[in-house]
This record gives structure tokens, sequence and C-alpha cells, in this order.
């Protein structure tokens, strides 16, 4: 996770980044006619979407989402005020329980935006029964020993007020 003031020169950077992102549907094509159709679409909507312009996109607060309060301590602690385009892209959806793929630059907030994702999931779904100590309730694979250490370092500070 970066600094505060990292955070706000990669806001301003990624501002005049490309991002794509899409929405997985959670209903499985049943036939590859209706694919070949679903890709053509997002292809076309992506043709469509993109353009040599930078147009900037309204600053979206973290205050816009209905995150639990444990999570957003940590963000206010944190120092982080407004989401990076990645992250106000794919919150509003990924807090909806859909799935969504997304491209953007290093440094823009990616992991943040997964991670917030999954902790504001646990925390509003707390396990009742009784379960063994340190039982995982996420699974998140990286491919690298050093990105994995990085994930888990973002998510003890976004876990700093919420007991996970």
């Amino acid at each position: 996770m970066q600094s505060p003031t990292d955070h706000n020169e990669s806001t301003r950077e990624a501002q005049d980044e490309v991002s794509e992102l899409n929405v997985v549907q959670s209903d499985a094509l049943d036939a590859s006619e209706e694919q070949d159709d679903s890709e053509s679409t997002i292809a076309r909507e992506l043709a469509e979407n993109s353009s040599s312009e930078v147009v900037e996109e309204p600053k979206v607060s973290f205050d816009t989402f209905d995150l639990q309060k444990p999570l957003r301590e940590a963000i206010d602690t944190l120092g982080f005020e407004f989401c990076t385009p990645i992250q106000a892209q794919s919150l509003v959806h990924t807090l909806q329980g859909h799935d969504v793929t997304g491209k953007a630059q290093t440094g823009t907030g990616k992991t943040a935006a997964f991670l917030i994702t999954i902790i504001n999931d646990l925390l509003s779904n707390p396990i009742q029964e009784k379960r063994y100590l340190a039982e995982p309730r996420a699974l998140i694979v990286a491919p690298t020993r050093e990105l994995a250490i990085q994930i888990a370092s973002d998510a003890d500070l976004l876990n700093k007020y919420s007991g996970l």
C-alpha cells in the first residue's frame, strides 16, 4: 500500500492512465454462439469507449460506498480520501457481489480495490458457527512471493481495526 503522499501523486497520474474494466456476468453462457456475441459486444464497447483524448473522471470518495466502519477507519487512517479510477470503476460492482476483470498501470490501486471488497464482505458476513483457529475465509493467489508479501502487508493495513 502506498503512503498518502505517494497515493495522491498516483491518483493524479492515474487520471491520465488508460484502464479497462469489464463486469463478469455470474451466469455462464450456455452456447458458444452467445459467447461469441458477448465477446464482440465487449470488443465493440471497448472500441467505442477508447479514444486518444484524456477525459478527466470526477473524483469518487470512499464515503460513496457502504463500507464497514472498521474498514472505513483504516482507509481514513491511511489518508485515502478518493478512489483511483480503477477503484471507483470496480468497487461499484464488486461491493454488490459481481466479478470484474480490470487492467490498469502498476501503482493505481488494483490491490486495494480487491482487498477492500474482500474485507468488507468478511466483516459484513461474520461466521456464526464454531471455527478452527486461523481457519481461512478467503484465498488470494499471487504469482510471486514478493507480491504475496506486498498483498499481505496491504491487507494488514486495511484490517487494522477489524480484528480479522
